[in-house]
C-alpha cells in the first residue's frame, strides 16, 4: 500500500472529445504536483506526441500529457502500477526546460514497462530546482492513467522550532547575563 494522499485531479471533462485536449498536453501547461507523496489521476485520450522531447532508453512515440514539481532534495519515484491505468505507459523524467523547446530538456530517467505494462522512473532531485514528468504509451496507445509519486526528501523543521502535536511552536535562545 503506498504512503500519502491520493488526490483526483479533472484534466478536462471527456478528454479526446469536442473539448480537445487535456488541459495539460503541452509543457508549457503542465500542472503542478503537490510536494508530498500522492497520486493522481489523468488520461493521454487527446493529447498530442511531443516530438522532440531527450530519452535514453525508452523513445517519445506517443500522446502524453505533463507534470512539473519542484524538488525537495530527494529521490523521486514515479509509477503508473494502479488501478486505473488502463494502457501501456511510459514515463520520463527531465530537468532543464528553457521554457520554449523540448530539446532543451536534460533526460534524468525513463522507462516503459517496470511492472508489466506499467512504468517506473526514479531520480535524485535538488532543493527548489524545477522537474518535469511526462506520462504518455507504447506505440500510438492512449488512456487512462494513475500516477504514483513518492520522495526520500525530509521536509526541514525551522531551527529553534519544536513540533508538538499538530502546533508548531518556537524559541529564541535566552542569553543570561552574568553578574560582576
Amino acid at each position: 500500500m503506498r504512503k500519502g494522499i491520493s488526490i483526483a485531479v479533472v484534466l478536462a471533462a471527456h478528454a479526446g472529445t469536442a473539448l480537445g485536449a487535456p488541459v495539460n498536453d503541452l509543457i508549457g501547461d503542465a500542472l503542478s504536483l503537490p510536494p508530498f507523496d500522492g497520486g493522481i489521476t489523468g488520461t493521454t485520450v487527446g493529447a498530442t506526441t511531443d516530438s522532440g522531447a531527450p530519452w535514453t532508453t525508452t523513445y517519445v512515440s506517443s500522446p502524453g500529457i505533463w507534470y512539473t514539481f519542484q524538488g525537495a532534495g530527494g529521490t523521486v519515484t514515479f509509477d503508473t502500477d494502479g488501478p486505473g491505468t488502463d494502457f501501456d505507459t511510459k514515463l520520463h523524467g527531465y530537468t532543464d526546460y528553457d521554457g520554449s523547446n523540448l530539446a532543451s530538456l536534460s533526460i534524468l530517467d525513463d522507462n516503459d514497462d517496470t511492472v508489466g505494462l506499467r512504468s517506473e522512473i526514479s531520480f535524485a532531485t535538488t532543493f527548489g530546482q524545477d522537474y518535469w514528468v511526462l506520462v504518455s504509451g507504447f506505440g500510438g496507445a492512449t488512456g487512462n492513467f494513475d500516477l504514483n509519486f513518492s520522495s526520500t526528501a525530509v521536509v526541514p523543521v525551522p531551527a529553534g522550532a519544536l513540533l508538538l502535536g499538530t502546533a508548531l511552536i518556537g524559541f529564541a535562545g535566552v542569553r543570561r547575563r552574568r553578574k560582576v
